[in-house]
């Protein structure tokens, strides 16, 4: 007999939950053009490789990755699986070396030219 007032208590303290109704909420934004830059050709290898770099780049990546002669001049569109994870592979490489390079504070340009001010680049071929 104790037992039933004490739970009657229990469930008269216990608040009930009710299922809001809020609809779709709209989108803002921000985050419709954040969504849009996901699909954008821009952002992709293959217009990285083919637009942003010039051929002297290309040229590089395609030498680290290990490419031949023909392979070189290959356009992104005509490589295949396994060309594509090579050149990922040789720009991981790539930034390995340059971060060792910046995590070691040797990037200054006065640390590469002899007599090269902390703030210029000498690009005197006598040096």
């Amino acid at each position: 007999m104790i037992a039933q007032p004490l739970n009657n208590q229990v469930q008269e303290s216990t608040p009930q939950l009710k299922a809001i109704d809020g609809g779709k909420r709209p989108i803002p934004q921000g985050l419709k053009d954040i969504h849009k830059l996901f699909g954008d050709a821009r952002h992709t290898p293959g217009h990285v490789y083919t637009t942003m770099l010039n051929d002297n780049e290309r040229q590089l990546l395609t030498f680290v990755a290990g490419f031949n002669r023909i392979e070189q001049g290959k356009p992104w569109d005509q490589m295949t699986h396994d060309q594509r994870v090579e050149l990922r592979k040789a720009l991981m490489f790539i930034n390995n070396i340059v971060i060792a390079f910046i995590d070691a504070n040797a990037m200054a340009p006065h640390k590469f030219y002899t007599n090269a001010a902390p703030d210029e680049v000498n690009y005197n071929p006598a040096y």
